[in-house]
Formats: C-alpha cells, structure tokens, sequence
C-alpha cells in the first residue's frame, strides 16, 4: 500500500532506472568507422573504339582518402574522395611540321586525362582479422583537365618547334562522368584499431570519353580501368545508442 512517504521515493526510482536503462543502450565500438589513405596504379583501356592495334593501353597512378562505416560485422559502406590520372596513347596521332610549314612526319599521341573522383561502394566482409571482402558502387569522376601530347624524343630534328606539340584537349571530353565498379580487398589488422589492405577494382564509364556527335555508328569510346588500391586504415572508436535487441 502506497503511503505518502512512499510516494516521495516515487520520483527519485524513475531516475535512477532511467540512468541504468540509458547507459544499458550506449556501446563502444572499434569498428563503427574508419579512415583510409591509399595510392593507386590504374591500366586504362578504350573499348568501342576504331583505332585498332594503334591504340595502348597505359599505367598511371593516383591516391585518396576513404571513410570507411559500418554498424555490422559483415556489411559496411564506403565514400571516399581521390586523384587519378588515366592514360592511353595512340599511333600516328600528331602531324609534325618543319620550319617552312611542310608536314614531315606523324608520331604516337600520349593522352592524360587527370580526375578527381568520388567512390560510393557498398561492402561486404567475409572474415574478421584477415578480411577478404567485395565491394560494388558508383563513382563521380569530375575532369581536371586533358593533355594530349607527344614525346620529344620521337620528334624528326627538323620539327619547327618541339614545345608547341602538347595541346589541352579538356574540351573534347565530358566534364563529369559516372563509371560503375566493382571489385575485392583483403585487410590484415595488425591492432584492433590498424589495418594494412589491398584490394583490385574494375571500373567501367558510362559516358563517351569524347562529346563529338560525329563518330561512326557502334564506334564511341568509353574508358575502362584495372586499379590496384594499397592502403592503411584506423578505426576511430564511435560511440552511439543501440536498441538492446542487436547488442
């Protein structure tokens, strides 16, 4: 039976349950959320293009920074932020000319076309210490600029002058594109907190690499990428409430 000196305590027993209950539903965690560095070596291909054996591939490289969360031990998602340049060359591109304005020679054109990227992935991880886990996403790749350019060391000794044959191309390719990608790491933690890792992704445009309207039917380039990605990782411990249900 409820007395008035009873009712009294009343208030303070709220409190005190509310204070245990509300720590019950705080967790620390290691792996909420982690910050990565990275370089990276890209391979760039065309494909639908009609260049033929003129056409290389090249390597290139690049680096950034990735915000790696996740609240689940095998689900996680990444946004990252990077630099990449991507690189190809084709035979025969550049007419070269003398002093007197005569065409005496064609050589190979060298292409770099210079990003900033933003990566949105989804990942899942299939172990815990040593992790190998895969990953899929979109990412935004914003065009700094185009260079196309040619070797001075393949120029004739005649060339009129070897400093003029390197032209700013920005303008013959989209200002932003999306490239759809995919691909699989694995990470070593070496503490709870510190991770090495390594992981391949594929990555495909899905714009033209040029805005001329003018190209043959079934002939518009897109650009495609092999990028190996080594990196370390931190986790930052987080914490954040948590419904008792999934502790």
């Amino acid at each position: 039976m409820l007395t008035v000196k009873n009712i009294k305590h009343i208030p303070i027993l709220i409190l005190l349950f509310m204070s245990i209950h509300a720590h019950g539903w705080i967790r620390r965690s290691d792996s909420t959320l982690y910050i990565s560095l990275h370089g990276d070596i890209l391979y760039t291909h065309l494909r639908n293009h009609i260049y033929g054996t003129d056409l290389s591939p090249g390597y290139s490289m690049g680096f950034g920074t990735n915000v790696y969360f996740t609240r689940w031990q095998e689900f996680g998602f990444t946004a990252g932020l990077g630099y990449n340049n991507r690189e190809f060359n084709l035979d025969n591109s550049i007419a070269v000319f003398n002093n007197i304005n005569e065409q005496i020679d064609q050589v190979r054109a060298y292409f770099n076309l210079k990003y900033l990227t933003v990566p949105l992935t989804a990942r899942y991880n299939l172990g815990k210490r040593f992790n190998v886990y895969l990953d899929a996403g979109i990412r935004l790749n914003v065009l700094l600029s185009a260079k196309k350019y040619a070797m001075e060391d393949s120029l004739p000794p005649e060339t009129n002058d070897p400093q003029s044959y390197r032209f700013d191309v920005t303008e013959d390719h989209p200002s932003v594109c999306f490239s759809l990608q995919g691909g699989v790491g694995m990470e070593y933690f070496i503490t709870s907190r510190f991770a090495v890792y390594m992981d391949y992704k594929y990555m495909r445009d899905l714009s033209p690499l040029f805005v001329y309207k003018n190209l043959p039917q079934g002939a518009i380039p897109k650009m495609y990428s092999h990028k190996l990605e080594l990196g370390i990782r931190w986790g930052i411990p987080i914490k954040y409430s948590v419904d008792r249900r999934f502790q």
